[in-house]
C-alpha cells in the first residue's frame, strides 16, 4: 500500500461509480480484521449508497439550508453510530451474571473505547480502499440541520464518524495547499 496516496477527498467522480459488490466486501473483510474488546462490536455502520432515498433526503435539506455537506456528495457514506448491544457472547454472559459491569454497551456512555474501535476500523478499511483505488473523507458530524432530521431514523447518538467513499475527481492533494501537520519532532519524544 502506498498510503502516500491518501489525501482527504471533497471532489468526487460522478461518472466512476464503485461496485457495490466491491464496497460491500471491504466492508466484510475489515469486520473480520478488526479487533473488538470483549467481541462487543457497541457500533453499527449505516450505508448510505448512490442510490439511496435516505441521502436524496439529506442533500435536498442541505440545499434548502444553505450548509455545506459535502461528504454527501460521495457515491458511499459511513455512518458510523452507537449500537444497542442486545447480544453477548457465551463468556461476557457469565461475566455479566457474575456482576462484572459491562459499560461498554451502554448507549452514550464509554465514547472514548467505542471511538477506539470505530478508528480502528476506519483504519483498515482505509488501507482496503486505497488498495483498490479509491478515496476516502472523514467528518465527525453532519451539519445540525441533518442531525435533528434523521438522528432518529439511522441513529441513537451523534456519528462516531462519517466516511466517504468513491473515486476522487481532486488533481491533488488538498494537504499541499490547506493543511499543515507540525514537525514530527514535536510530536514525538523518546524516553
Amino acid at each position: 500500500m502506498k498510503i502516500e496516496k491518501f489525501w482527504q477527498t471533497k471532489v468526487w467522480k460522478k461518472d466512476k461509480i464503485p461496485e457495490k459488490e466491491l464496497i460491500d466486501s471491504l466492508l466484510k473483510k475489515t469486520f473480520d480484521i478488526v479487533p473488538s474488546k470483549q467481541s462487543l462490536v457497541p457500533y453499527k455502520i449505516v450505508v448510505l449508497g448512490p442510490d439511496s432515498e435516505l441521502k436524496k433526503e439529506m442533500q435536498q435539506l442541505m440545499m434548502k439550508y444553505y450548509q455545506p455537506a459535502y461528504e454527501l456528495d460521495s457515491p458511499y457514506v459511513l455512518i458510523f453510530a452507537e449500537r444497542k448491544i442486545e447480544k453477548v457472547s457465551p463468556s461476557v454472559q457469565r461475566k455479566i451474571w457474575r456482576k462484572h459491569p459491562f459499560r461498554i454497551g451502554t448507549i452514550g456512555e464509554c465514547k472514548k473505547e467505542k471511538s477506539i474501535e470505530v478508528g480502528m476500523f476506519a483504519t483498515i478499511f482505509t488501507e482496503l480502499c486505497i488498495e483498490n483505488e479509491l478515496s476516502i473523507a472523514y467528518t465527525l458530524c453532519f451539519p445540525d440541520e441533518i442531525n435533528k432530521h434523521f438522528k432518529d431514523e439511522i441513529m441513537i447518538t451523534d456519528p462516531l464518524l462519517i466516511l466517504s467513499v468513491g473515486y476522487s475527481n481532486q488533481k491533488g492533494s488538498l494537504r499541499e495547499k490547506e493543511e499543515y501537520k507540525p514537525d514530527l519532532r514535536d510530536i514525538l519524544q523518546w524516553i
